[in-house]
């Protein structure tokens, strides 16, 4: 009994770790946090997050499309948390056995990144607050995965301190 409370304890500790990561992340946002822009290879990094994915979400058939090299100048560290957080949430919303698709491409002078799935969707009423913090969708499934409602929220910062957009 001592090695289950020591391990839903552990358990719990990781969760508020996490959270408390998330609210400084938002907090840099919220004054302006200044990236670190070097030029990158964002093809390479969305191949290593695909690859991240494929351990997290094992039982999801995870497809990476870009092109052999996508240099930009940007922040490798929070593209990759950009799409960690927007893949993560997708495998999270498929069923077992469906696809989550991470793509990347060049559009004329702007990086266009795309993370879809073939889960439910989110209702119409939801879509104007996905992007919210503390906002679910639904509240009784991301309460159950231990989700505060902060990831989408900190995945508009990352794409707003680059002069992005999110939809």
């Amino acid at each position: 009994a001592r090695q289950r409370l020591v391990g839903q304890l552990r358990g719990e500790v990781t969760r508020m770790g996490k959270l408390v990561q998330e609210l400084l992340d938002l907090a840099s946002y919220d004054r302006g946090i200044v990236l670190d822009h070097r030029q990158i290879d964002v093809a390479a990094i969305l191949r290593d997050v695909a690859d991240q994915v494929r351990l997290l979400g094992p039982t999801h058939r995870i497809i990476d499309e870009a092109p052999a090299r996508l240099l930009i100048a940007g922040d490798a560290d929070r593209i990759r948390q950009l799409l960690l957080i927007l893949a993560d949430n997708a495998v999270h919303h498929t069923e077992a056995g469906q696809d989550v698709h991470l793509a990347a491409a060049r559009e004329g002078q702007e990086l266009v990144l795309r993370v879809s799935d073939s889960g439910a969707g989110i209702a119409a009423e939801a879509l104007p607050h996905i992007f919210e913090r503390f906002y679910r969708a639904d509240k009784v499934r991301a309460r159950a995965g231990g989700h505060a409602g902060l990831g989408l929220a900190i995945a508009r910062g990352i794409v707003e301190a680059h002069a992005g957009t999110i939809t």
